[in-house]
């Protein structure tokens, strides 16, 4: 081998160390090649997080499953765009999200919640009283609020006691406050929008501040209950015969679960997760 010979491979690998070097640093930096654009650009990262654990897809190719200790499932090293990812369980409803990555940006969704396709329901108690007004679930009671008398019934064994309508209106009205459970946002009603109106900036994603209102929902059917779920980040609305939960998360297009159909007005056990409405004379409880 001649020396020029051995002086030109002395430059090549020179030259190959330094690309090669160069797209090491890219890579440790967090960036990709992005072939449409033809540039290396900064990746970004998601996260979710469940109530269940479940199957992730994205871009309807299988990701992972997510941790079976707390239901979260992470993916990094993505260009910026927008991802279907979806979240599946077997006999659950599956959650759906066109997720917008931005440049060195983590998306977080950590209060996802998945709703089995047919919930549990339950006998609870009969009812003797002709109309119902309301309802309202305070201090382990379910209340129950006819025309001319209120009745409440023991959470745990279902034993029935008069109340005063005043007592009653006054407990139904607390445990039906547009106030969250986290105390960071309230509800606002028309006939057919729901919005959230946040008190304070939001602690976690979508970042919010305080006295932002964003509409949730609009329907072209009347909107007859609302109450919050438990978790803060959706809410239980019956519109029209529709009992649905409903996803405050703007991001994308927000889930809507449609999970049973009633004709009563119903009560929330956040505690226990459990909703109460009425068929007939009897109360029924449904296990979310």
């Amino acid at each position: 081998m001649t020396r020029k010979t051995r002086f030109i491979l002395f430059i090549i690998s020179i030259c190959l160390f330094l690309v090669i070097s160069y797209g090491v640093v890219l890579y440790a930096l967090g960036y990709q090649y992005d072939t449409t654009l033809r540039t290396f650009l900064k990746t970004g990262a998601f996260q979710i997080e469940s109530n269940f654990d479940g199957d992730v897809y994205v871009n309807n190719s299988f990701a992972g499953k997510t941790s079976f200790l707390n239901s979260k499932f992470s993916m990094a090293r993505l260009l910026p765009r927008s991802y279907a990812v979806r979240l599946e369980r077997e006999d659950f409803q599956t959650w759906t999200k066109d997720i917008r990555i931005e440049s060195g940006r983590y998306a977080e969704y950590p209060r996802v919640v998945l709703i089995a396709n047919e919930p549990k329901v339950e006998s609870f108690a009969s009812v003797s009283l002709n109309t119902i007004l309301t309802m309202g679930f305070a201090n382990d009671k379910l209340i129950v609020r006819g025309t001319r008398q209120a009745i409440a019934f023991d959470n745990k064994t279902a034993s029935a006691s008069f109340l005063p309508l005043v007592v009653a209106d006054q407990r139904i009205a607390s445990a039906s406050t547009r106030i969250a459970p986290d105390r960071q946002k309230e509800i606002v009603l028309t006939p057919s929008t729901i919005s959230i109106r946040w008190l304070t900036d939001a602690s976690y994603q979508p970042y919010r501040n305080a006295g932002e209102q964003v509409v949730i929902l609009k329907t072209t059917q009347k909107i007859n209950q609302v109450l919050w779920y438990r978790d803060s980040n959706h809410l239980l609305v019956l519109s029209g015969d529709r009992l649905q939960l409903v996803e405050i998360d703007t991001r994308g297009v927000p889930n809507i679960v449609n999970f049973i159909n009633i004709t009563s007005p119903f009560a929330y056990d956040g505690e226990k997760n459990i909703v109460y409405f009425i068929v007939g004379k009897n109360i029924k409880r449904l296990h979310l």
